[in-house]
């Protein structure tokens, strides 16, 4: 089983407590980090002895790398117990070890932070609602270790020895068939043109971690396909197809906006990219399973689904299933300018490779 998008994970665990092998892959390093932790067998009297090290170990302290002022998001004696807790897991741990700590670690950053704990994005408190949060944040060390004591429990529950075979950086990778094998079922949800701020959301734990490349947001932002962010140098002519029938909602929202419909169409067009690399790695007969939905783009209805499925048609796949469910409570929330909607329904297609290819 492969997922391209794999965010956090979610699709290779249930692959992995089903008693499939999977392959992943995530533009996001903190994503492939948590799917990795999440999808790994631990020994969790191991991690139990990890974690009575770490919080015994006196080691030197880890600051915070300079993706964002951090004096905005931490008080100084926040920050000093952070930048020992990630010093004293660096000392202690290696491997899959660290790295679960790690993410542990990542899970309190937000909670420890003057940020608001409703929204994704990290936007600072004001006023009453700050004091009052502060006011209620844990100490460091025993937040941690509430979090990896809930974790350990979770881990102990996957299959002795699983993991997944890999987890790649970009779902336009196309797989090496001499060390990974070819999928019989594809299981994703691919991002969303400029509806979500994927790289800004998980900033804060980016930063504690370091992994921004030279300690930059926009650098893991261009990795990442449905980002937002253009210069000027990066604007071009855009190479798509006109079989997916996105040209006339392109111009219209070119009308309104430039910048927006060069967001989308190079949505796109990398996600054209993504698809050859995925169907290139289905074996024949095999399925892709693709939930997708519709969102606004300038006030003007934005087809995705419909562009995504003729994606996949136009190399070579039949759809066989489509299904349409109702996002109940407040739906997919896309909320960042005028210029986006919320995503009220979400699409399951079915695809299928043939079994004989021309």
């Amino acid at each position: 089983m492969y997922d391209p998008f794999c965010g956090s994970g979610t699709v290779l665990l249930e692959a992995l407590l089903s008693g499939r092998r999977c392959v992943g892959s995530d533009a996001n390093p903190l994503a492939r980090q948590i799917a990795l932790a999440k999808t790994t067998w631990l020994d969790p009297s191991s991690l139990r002895g990890a974690l009575n090290s770490i919080l015994n170990c006196d080691a030197e302290p880890v600051p915070f790398s300079a993706v964002l002022d951090v004096s905005r998001w931490y008080s100084d004696h926040l920050r000093t117990d952070m930048s020992k807790l990630l010093g004293a897991i660096r000392t202690s741990c290696q491997g899959d070890v660290k790295n679960f700590m790690e993410v542990c670690f990542s899970a309190c950053v937000k909670r420890l932070s003057s940020s608001d704990q409703r929204l994704s994005v990290p936007v600072r408190l004001k006023d009453e609602a700050l004091i009052a949060h502060l006011e209620s944040i844990p100490k460091v060390l025993d937040l941690f270790a509430r979090v990896v004591r809930q974790n350990i429990a979770r881990i102990g529950q996957l299959p002795a020895e699983a993991r997944p075979i890999e987890i790649l950086q970009d779902a336009r990778d196309h797989l090496d068939a001499s060390s990974l094998p070819d999928v019989d079922l594809v299981i994703t949800s691919p991002p969303y043109a400029g509806a979500q701020k994927y790289i800004r959301a998980s900033s804060l734990s980016l930063g504690w971690l370091g992994l921004a490349p030279d300690a930059k947001l926009r650098n893991l932002e261009r990795k990442n396909i449905g980002r937002e962010h253009f210069s000027r140098d990066e604007i071009s002519e855009l190479n798509l197809d006109d079989r997916i029938g996105a040209s006339e909602v392109l111009h219209e929202i070119r009308e309104i906006n430039s910048i927006r419909a060069h967001i989308a169409g190079k949505y796109l067009e990398e996600m054209a990219d993504a698809a050859d690399a995925i169907v290139g790695r289905m074996k024949p007969g095999a399925h892709l399973v693709l939930i997708a939905g519709d969102n606004e783009v300038c006030g003007k209805t934005f087809r995705t689904t419909l562009f995504l499925r003729r994606i996949f048609e136009l190399r070579g796949l039949t759809t066989k299933l489509e299904l349409v469910d109702t996002i109940k409570s407040r739906g997919l929330m896309t909320k960042r300018n005028r210029s986006a909607g919320k995503i009220e329904r979400e699409h399951v297609f079915v695809l299928a490779k043939p079994i004989w290819e021309n």
